[in-house]
């Protein structure tokens, strides 16, 4: 295998020509019948398999910290000192893989004036587009919730950051899709910037999504933007650092559980809770082959395959990709 030499540390999954279609959203005032929607909880177990920063948002003297560097940028902790990676971190994230690999809009432009009409974000929480109906948008709540992903390990390391520049593109030009970083096969290096609390390598964060009102192509979307289809595998981009490698981060789902309607009633209306709504091992992995694979379906028609395509080769890990070099 090659060594490919990155020009540029990013590409992008183009947008469909067609618009996106905008529907009415599932409620969540019930549980909506168990033959249509799932409701439940995904574990989740994210390995590091670059060093991932995940921002407090401020910067402390190295020597609070006990630390022999001027300025750092801490990463947040549990209550028992462990680093975490916050929810809407992982949310955003993943987030923006669902929205790439279906017809949805954008969650968030900067720019007022945008020339993609179709693209910009959702307003009208009767008129939402796939990724808003599931992920929330103005006025409408997320049927998803993800938990902070906590470290299992209390291993820190000091790790350094080079001065990031946003990529300059040409004004005259619309938008061609949603960009996405690569991962590479090692972290690039600068002597500018600034240090940085990080995870190390290796580093294991366990995390939960919660889940209800889910239609079967909805849930088999998340699993997909988890990178759990089978033919189209891939490791998420998580955090600060992405320009020069790091953030790199891959998801196992150790269990699933599923509760119908009826189910979840139970167990709000009685002292006992007899079912076992867990999926592990062999029926795991079929159930999540099972929805992963209506979501792609042609009776489905929900993922976009020419999308997903683009999405799974930009993210493809491992890699024998290497950072460009110089100013980033």
């Amino acid at each position: 295998m090659s060594v490919q030499q990155a020009v540029k540390p990013y590409d992008f999954v183009k947008f469909p020509l067609e618009k996106p279609k905008l529907n009415k959203p599932t409620t969540h005032d019930r549980y909506q019948p168990e033959q249509n929607y799932y409701h439940g909880v995904l574990e989740l177990k994210l390995t590091a398999e670059k060093p991932i920063h995940t921002s407090t948002g401020v910067i402390m003297l190295g020597e609070d910290l006990g630390l022999k560097v001027p300025l750092v940028k801490p990463m947040p902790k549990s209550k028992d000192k462990r680093l975490i990676i916050q929810g809407s971190s992982l949310k955003g994230c993943i987030r923006s893989i669902y929205e790439a690999i279906t017809n949805s809009t954008l969650a968030v432009i900067k720019d007022k004036n945008y020339p993609l009409e179709d693209r910009k974000p959702c307003k009208d929480k009767n008129k939402l587009c796939p990724a808003s109906r599931v992920f929330g948008a103005m006025n409408w709540q997320s049927l998803l919730r993800f938990t902070d992903a906590e470290c299992e390990s209390d291993k820190i390391e000091l790790g350094f950051i080079p001065s990031l520049y946003t990529p300059k593109y040409d004004s005259r030009k619309k938008p061609i899709g949603r960009k996405f970083y690569y991962h590479f096969s090692e972290v690039g290096t600068s002597t500018r910037g600034v240090s940085v609390q990080q995870a190390v390598q290796r580093s294991l964060f366990k995390s939960k999504i919660y889940f209800l009102n889910l239609k079967t192509e909805e849930l088999g979307t998340l699993l997909i933007s988890l990178g759990q289809h089978k033919n189209y595998p891939f490791a998420l981009k998580i955090g600060a650092g992405k320009p020069i490698g790091m953030g790199s981060a891959k998801i196992e789902i150790t269990a699933m559980q599923l509760y119908s309607s009826d189910a979840v009633k139970y167990r709000y209306t009685s002292y006992q809770d007899d079912s076992n709504p867990t999926l592990q091992g062999d029926k795991l992995i079929q159930k999540i082959e099972e929805l992963t694979n209506f979501a792609l379906s042609q009776s489905s028609s929900y993922v976009l395959k020419e999308q997903l395509q683009q999405l799974a080769e930009i993210l493809q890990y491992p890699t024998n990709r290497k950072p460009p070099q110089g100013v980033y």
